[in-house]
């Protein structure tokens, strides 16, 4: 049915006054949804015939509805509705199951440690995002301090580590981002690396928009990264693995 959402992180965008972004993790029917105003439920999708809508996300709380139409590239667009009033606009745009070639084709020139073949796998452990941030910050990242591990609490360990950096650099990064990347949802991997390369290259991707987030999960950034990490080169050796034709499972 039209109204249903594919499995995976949609990524939400909130317009004034609400300003804010978030995400619905969607499993089946079920939508565990966070917004960077701390707002955070689990919902459930439903079909909807009211207003010219043909879905809802539901957020069982009894005050808050999220009414969309899908539009012709898969995102919805729709009203965040509050006790029965509309109060903000939004769209969502629908997990990623690639990655675009310019993040690609920059992963390629990064010569990371080893291979990648399959984003949501392979990046759960955030390993490999300490490494590429290491490319442009050796003086912050130490690699030995991260373990490449499958194990809860490996995973942990690594993210928070990189959580500190984040904030240490005032880099737009916040739990949103990468915790459903730890949880290993569908698109999860592929929306960070995208917002990555946006951030440390400084070139904008089509399918995705950097969005930084409140005080609370992430300090805004406030300034530019210095001439020095700004002008860094990551090495041009390119990674072993052909990654142009990756489908995530």
């Amino acid at each position: 049915p039209s109204w249903r959402l594919v499995d995976g992180a949609w990524a939400v965008t909130y317009a004034a006054p609400m300003s804010a972004v978030g995400s619905f993790l969607v499993s089946a029917a079920t939508v565990n949804i966070q917004h960077s105003t701390g707002l955070a439920h689990k919902g459930v999708v439903h079909p909807c015939n009211e207003n010219g809508y043909i879905g809802m996300v539901d957020y069982h709380d009894g005050q808050h509805i999220d009414y969309f139409n899908r539009n012709q590239d898969g995102s919805i667009s729709g009203a965040h509705f509050v006790n029965g009033q509309q109060f903000a606009e939004f769209t969502a745009k629908k997990p990623l199951q690639a990655l675009p070639r310019e993040v690609l084709k920059w992963l390629q020139s990064l010569d990371l440690s080893y291979s990648v073949r399959n984003c949501k796998r392979d990046f759960t452990n955030g390993f490999l995002v300490a490494e590429i941030f290491s490319r442009y910050f050796p003086n912050d990242i130490s690699m030995h301090t991260f373990e490449n591990g499958a194990k809860v609490a490996c995973r942990n360990d690594n993210w928070e580590q990189l959580f500190r950096f984040f904030k240490k650099k005032t880099l737009p990064i916040g739990r949103m981002d990468f915790d459903p990347v730890n949880q290993a949802i569908v698109g999860a991997a592929q929306a960070l690396l995208v917002k990555i390369y946006t951030i440390l290259t400084r070139r904008a991707v089509p399918v995705f928009i950097v969005q930084e987030l409140p005080p609370e999960d992430m300090m805004t950034s406030k300034r530019d990264l210095n001439a020095e990490e700004q002008t860094q080169a990551p090495p041009e050796s390119p990674m072993i693995a052909e990654l142009a034709s990756e489908q995530d499972a």
